[in-house]
């Protein structure tokens, strides 16, 4: 079960993807409230830190996609 923690969030966020085997395709996608693209890889792997220091207060939208597996994150920004 992916989690990610702390949110809302100050400066770094983790996302766990604890089911995720080697050889695993994973990818960790974060968006702001208008659907620009912020953040992206392509490589996400068991346990990921995404920094969120340079991000102004508000909502954002993560989309952690794990194979075919597409699970969606409403984070929020102090």
């Amino acid at each position: 079960m992916i989690s990610i923690y702390p949110n809302p969030v100050n400066y770094e966020l983790t996302v766990k993807i604890p089911e995720l085997a080697e050889g695993d395709n994973a990818s960790i996608s974060l968006f702001g409230q208008g659907g620009q693209l912020l953040y992206r890889t392509d490589k996400a792997t068991a346990i990921n830190r995404v920094s969120f220091s340079e991000f102004t207060p508000g909502i954002y939208y993560m989309i952690i996609e794990v194979g075919e597996n597409k699970v969606e994150w409403k984070v929020v920004k102090e």
